[in-house]
């Protein structure tokens, strides 16, 4: 099984191999069962493609939750999170 640490940064190494864009942050992480499979959901921010300029006030930011899969780190999802 791997760990909540090596679970967040499979999850920043995907993101990156997906996207160009940068200013990742990490916001938070749950393990969750799965019909007896664990998951690590983390979820991870950017600044919103169409305000980088106010990503350095800290507002707005697009929040992506990655499923990570507990026992063998592969990613199975990953969905835009709504505040």
């Amino acid at each position: 099984m791997i760990d909540v640490k090596q679970a967040v940064n499979l999850a920043v190494k995907y993101f990156t191999d997906l996207s160009t864009q940068g200013g990742i942050v990490f916001e938070e992480v749950e393990l969750a069962q799965n019909g007896g499979n664990a998951h690590w959901l983390v979820t991870l921010s950017v600044p919103a493609p169409s305000s980088a300029a106010l990503a350095a006030l800290g507002i707005p930011r697009d929040y992506k939750i990655f499923q990570i899969d507990a026992e063998n780190g592969k990613l199975e999802s990953v969905k835009i999170r709504k505040l």
